[in-house]
């Protein structure tokens, strides 16, 4: 027999407690902080952005990132910087307010303003993404790296490519893609550049973790795609798990996720923004973003 609902007892759903409005601290990205990555931050947060300080799709242009740095600085007590190390750059060169991260490499970060990065670790994944590839019985040789000639990083991760104790940059493939790249020049660019991988006799490619590769996935990974399925041996490695969708899309067979996922690790940063704003003096800390491998097939 069925309970009788209690005297003014509801049978509505309980709404969700409103989050406050936080209005000290401002974000800096080269790419769209919009969606679910949005969403996670203020989940970690666990309070709302105001708009207006949200800086975002500025892209790699560092006139337009100092600008945005200059307004920050006169609007918040906390600038939190996403979309490449170039962000984190410009807010520790030009910004005059304590700055976390979200990075795919915090050891150049040592001004006194600089309170702790989200480190994805990205370039620094790639040995481990090499050896996934060898256990298809691919060579080290045989492999190559498409790489974007703006990011931060892309000096260092060439540098020690396909490692440190013997770089040998001749299986990378640069790119030059950003904000103003339009649609239709990066087929034209995404294609060209797995063309030379084809002439370099590749059979397995891993895509840098640069952030814009990640924001046109929807081009780059059916053309990636279309490299792979060319014979029966060639893969792709892919730097993020965020990569899932389009490679799920695009029917990928021959693929390897491995790294972290951004909704996860911008949920983390929005906690650390959450205890870095409430405790600006702590000593600061970097944390290891979560790392995942995934084959298909399985080796």
């Amino acid at each position: 027999m069925a309970k009788k609902q209690k005297k003014g007892a509801s049978n509505k759903p309980t709404k969700k407690a409103r989050r406050v409005v936080r209005d000290d601290i401002g974000i800096l990205s080269s790419i769209p902080f919009t969606g679910a990555l949005k969403t996670a931050f203020e989940d970690g947060l666990k309070a709302t952005l105001k708009p207006a300080n949200i800086k975002q799709s500025l892209g790699y242009d560092a006139q337009a990132l100092d600008n945005a740095v200059l307004v920050l600085n006169a609007n918040v007590n906390l600038i939190v910087t996403a979309g490449g190390l170039i962000t984190a750059e410009r807010a520790e060169q030009v910004g005059t307010k304590p700055f976390i991260s979200l990075v795919g490499d915090s050891d150049t970060l040592t001004g006194n303003n600089f309170k702790g990065a989200v480190d994805l670790q990205s370039f620094k994944l790639n040995p481990g993404r090499i050896n996934g590839q060898t256990q298809f019985q691919i060579r080290i040789d045989q492999i190559g790296l498409l790489s974007n000639q703006n990011s931060a990083m892309t000096p260092t991760e060439q540098s020690q490519w396909p490692n440190q104790a013997n770089p040998n940059p001749t299986n990378v493939v640069t790119v030059d893609i950003d904000s103003t790249t339009t649609a239709q020049n990066l087929t034209t660019i995404y294609q060209a550049a797995f063309v030379d991988f084809a002439n370099k006799s590749m059979l397995a490619v891993i895509i840098s973790a640069d952030p814009w590769f990640l924001k046109t996935a929807d081009v780059l990974v059916p053309i990636a795609d279309t490299w792979a399925n060319a014979d029966n041996v060639r893969r792709i490695c892919y730097p993020l798990f965020d990569f899932e969708k389009q490679v799920r899309s695009a029917h990928g067979h021959r693929h390897t996720l491995h790294g972290a996922t951004l909704e996860t690790e911008y949920k983390r940063l929005g906690a650390k923004a959450k205890r870095v704003s409430a405790h600006p003096n702590d000593p600061w800390t970097n944390e290891l973003a979560e790392q995942k491998t995934q084959h298909v097939p399985k080796h």
